[in-house]
């Protein structure tokens, strides 16, 4: 398969993933609402997906090419 089609389908199956109630299996008594508003930015020139957390908790980054993951929690500062 071409790339230009590799990059638009991964991250349409990315985004679907990430859609998707994460904590499933847990009791439905303490379950929160899920989150809403992750964002998937793909940059086609490099062939990587970068996925923020809709709870902003982490930035990933996903190569395209072969999977990889790497994961880098984010700090969170008030006042």
């Amino acid at each position: 398969m071409a790339r230009h089609l590799l990059v638009p389908l991964v991250a349409g199956a990315l985004a679907s993933i990430l859609s998707l109630p994460v904590a499933a299996l847990a009791d439905a008594t303490t379950l929160r609402p899920p989150a809403q508003g992750g964002v998937v930015v793909v940059d086609r020139a490099a062939y990587v997906a970068y996925v923020a957390d809709a709870d902003n908790a982490a930035l990933h980054r996903l190569d395209l090419i072969s999977g990889d993951v790497v994961s880098m929690p984010l700090e969170h500062r008030t006042g």
